[in-house]
């Protein structure tokens, strides 16, 4: 799937699951195509090639319970959890697989969603001892730093 592939994803208005994970040509203008269905309650996405910017417009997908994001290797700010007025007031489960440029600043932008009760980190090298302690103080947060880099912990 590419991103021209995407482009008639905008008909599937009621889709609530949607997994793109090991679809690796997916950039930018692929994710504006995903955030136009915003009945989605679960998303998985491989970023090899995507921005911040282009992950800011997922983060408009106010319904999403689940999401689970692979290899994000661009990151200036946790757009993810700062773009948009709510962001993301429904998510409860995140799976970071591979995001080796996230940093303790990002896991506390991301800790501070409010219904987030499962984070799931693998392959995240940047983070240190003194961001997962902090992390740590919010005791109906679940954190995971083991285990295998798949979708199917999201079930």
């Amino acid at each position: 799937i590419t991103d021209a592939g995407l482009a008639s994803v905008g008909t599937l208005q009621q889709q609530r699951q949607l997994t793109l994970h090991g679809f690796k040509k997916i950039t930018d203008l692929g994710l504006a195509s995903v955030a136009t269905l915003q009945q989605l309650q679960d998303l998985c996405l491989d970023l090899d090639k995507c921005t911040d910017a282009g992950l800011a417009r997922v983060a408009s997908l106010h319904q999403l319970h689940r999401l689970g994001l692979f290899g994000w290797l661009e990151y200036h700010r946790c757009r993810l959890c700062e773009s948009c007025h709510f962001p993301l007031q429904q998510l409860r489960f995140l799976l970071l697989c591979d995001c080796n440029n996230l940093t303790d600043a990002a896991l506390l932008s991301i800790v501070a969603l409010h219904q987030l009760r499962s984070l799931y980190l693998t392959g995240c090298s940047k983070f240190t001892d003194a961001g997962f302690a902090l992390a740590a103080a919010l005791k109906q947060l679940y954190i995971s730093t083991r285990g295998p880099c798949s979708i199917h912990v999201l079930n």
